[in-house]
């Protein structure tokens, strides 16, 4: 408990500290003042120190009474707090009235310190760029330009240790670039000349000259960056609803207040007894707490959502994974690694294997899959293009070459390579002069943390299912091992239809899949989350969650952060009513004095602003 509240202090502004300093200074002048005013009684030079420091200490409260009166405003918390702390002096409660514009103060405090861990999260991810870069210009001299006057096609220098703030490609030079910002890899990649580099990544070695394919403000730095403005801006449905209830609970309460004060008088009862309680309505009119208790958990369950490398499009986004009826996933990329291994291969016929070896080896380097990938760096033969003659990618993943003996190659699958097999396998083959020499057996393994993570979602959802391009056989072997529901074999435009349709049903859908590939069903599902690949290239326009490291399992944690967040601002939100109503109970009935109403009114913003500082703590 203490460690966070140590680090809030610490990490204080310089602004924060002298307003500590002087509220402390105030609260240790008020209590000798009060000493004096206890042994003299009301002396003249004491009512008048009194005075002095009701008008210093609410100065600025003052002022923006003044302004929200000239606007007309009168639920204006300033005004409010002004006008009550004014009647309390008036009519002699001076030191109540000192408190109350004093405790107001720290209250503005607490706020602030609030307010401010949000814009270190700000000032934090607008580090993942750099203010200036290194242009080089026709002449072939080093200049300074910023970031934001990047054009396409700058030839830009980066330097060991620094950032890249747009997407480019590598035109000299060589080193490590460090991408683990945004897909959490750990190991740096390799850039060279003709190697792309991903804005928001950093050369971690080496120095390199690459060729800006962007402007800054369509780059992923700048994406992020004005993600993360917006996100503290929007406003949840909660958050409506409680601004629309004050706009109503503070005129009556505030209402109350001058009844409380008028007719009584008028009636022929004690003024002052009545204008005290009325004066205590009148703080506990005041909307802040209600407000900044339901609005604070959403703010700080977006930091703790960045903490935990997953980036949340705004706050409205928490409350509409409460509100979601289904979770449906992609499986490949999602719940698979992508990353296919060579499980066996299968020979057919008499043929030289070593041969047949050399051939898929050299053929499967031209590939760009992972598949093809996978093939070679499980055989790891020599290369020998001189094996063909002509060779050829028909499309991502089938090959066709003829050798010098001309003989035909095909590899790829079975419908291009034209056989037959009724197995279940997720397999390429390869045929020699359209005989079958040999299958390649393959399997993509499932992420480590998709089984944990489907069995604490069973519990959150209605529905779990995988909606999946791949083979019938392939999703559903793991719909059975997960025990959830499945469609197979279909297209993005498929799976758009399965949302719409459950979404024109009423049943809202959390949908995981690839921003690319599934872009218009992310974009039509009530959350839309994408887990970002190695290459760092994604389009944020049709997400509302992107997760940087690939892990499954983020989806599980942002389901609980979500659900942390909604308990702690329903949580804030019955205290801060019960106790206003509590006060105003023991007010009516002459047990509630000023300076209660105004401890628990401010207390209970205090509290709720600590309590929802708390989330950060929350180990998910």
């Amino acid at each position: 408990m203490k460690g966070i509240y140590m680090e809030i202090f610490r990490n204080m502004k310089k602004e924060r500290k002298k307003d500590l300093i002087s509220l402390i200074f105030y609260a240790i002048l008020l209590v000798i003042v009060t000493y004096f005013y206890k042994q003299g009684g009301r002396k003249f030079f004491i009512i008048i120190s009194y005075l002095a420091m009701y008008l210093i200490i609410g100065d600025d409260i003052f002022i923006k009474a003044i302004e929200a009166f000239s606007k007309k405003n009168l639920k204006d918390e300033s005004f409010l707090i002004t006008l009550s702390s004014f009647l309390t002096f008036f009519i002699g409660f001076f030191l109540e009235a000192c408190l109350i514009v004093l405790i107001f103060n720290f209250a503005k405090f607490f706020k602030k310190l609030a307010l401010d861990k949000e814009g270190e999260n700000f000032k934090n991810i607008s580090n993942i760029f750099p203010k200036n870069v290194n242009k080089i210009s026709s002449n072939g001299k080093i200049v300074k330009i910023s970031t934001k006057n990047i054009k396409k096609g700058d030839i830009l220098l980066a330097k060991e240790g620094e950032k890249i703030p747009v997407y480019g490609i590598v035109i000299s030079g060589e080193g490590l670039l460090d991408t683990s910002t945004l897909n959490g890899e750990n190991l740096p990649i390799e850039v060279k000349e003709n190697c792309q580099v991903f804005s928001t990544s950093v050369l971690k070695t080496g120095q390199i000259r690459y060729e800006a394919k962007e402007v800054f403000e369509n780059s992923l730095a700048f994406e992020i960056m004005d993600l993360i403005k917006k996100s503290c801006q929007t406003k949840t449905e909660s958050e409506m609803i409680i601004r629309n209830f004050t706009k109503i609970f503070t005129p009556m309460i505030f209402a109350l207040a001058i009844f409380l004060a008028v007719v009584p008088a008028v009636l022929g009862a004690n003024l002052g007894k009545f204008v005290q309680k009325s004066i205590s309505f009148m703080i506990l009119a005041s909307p802040t707490s209600i407000i900044l208790g339901t609005s604070l958990p959403y703010i700080f369950g977006l930091i703790l959502s960045k903490k935990n490398k997953i980036l949340v499009k705004d706050k409205k986004t928490f409350e509409k994974i409460i509100d979601s009826h289904y979770f449906y996933t992609n499986m490949t990329n999602t719940m698979t690694l992508g990353e296919f291994k060579v499980k066996d291969i299968i020979y057919y016929g008499n043929y030289n294997k070593n041969l047949i070896l050399d051939y898929l080896y050299n053929l499967e380097k031209l590939s760009k899959s992972p598949i093809g990938k996978s093939i070679v760096s499980k055989l790891k033969r020599r290369d020998n293009p001189s094996y063909f003659l002509a060779k050829e990618i028909v499309n991502d993943l089938d090959i066709w070459a003829k050798t010098y003996d001309n003989e035909e190659i095909k590899i790829g699958r079975k419908e291009f390579v034209n056989v037959s097999d009724d197995s279940f396998d997720k397999a390429i083959y390869m045929s020699l002069n359209d005989n079958l020499v040999c299958k390649i057996v393959l399997e993509d393994y499932l992420k480590d943390d998709v089984k944990e993570s489907i069995d604490y979602l069973k519990n959150q959802f209605s529905d779990i299912a995988i909606l999946s391009s791949n083979d019938e056989m392939e999703v559903k072997n793991l719909a059975k091992e997960l025990e959830i529901s499945y469609g197979f074999g279909l297209s993005p435009k498929e799976k758009l239809n399965i949302i719409l349709n459950e979404e024109k049903n009423g049943h809202k859908v959390v949908f995981v899949g690839d921003d690319k590939l599934d872009k218009n069903a992310l974009k039509a599902s009530n959350v839309g989350i994408s887990l970002v690949k190695k290459d760092c290239n994604f389009n944020f326009k049709n997400l509302d969650v992107i997760i940087f490291d690939r892990a499954f399992g983020k989806t599980k944690d942002l389901v609980k952060i979500s659900k942390i967040i909604d308990k702690k601002a329903k949580k804030n939100l019955a205290i801060i009513m019960i106790t206003k109503i509590i006060l105003m109970i023991l007010s009516l009935l002459g047990f509630g004095p000023i300076w209660l109403s105004i401890v628990g009114d401010v207390g209970i913003l205090i509290f709720t602003i600590i309590s929802s500082v708390n989330i950060l703590k929350k180990k998910i």
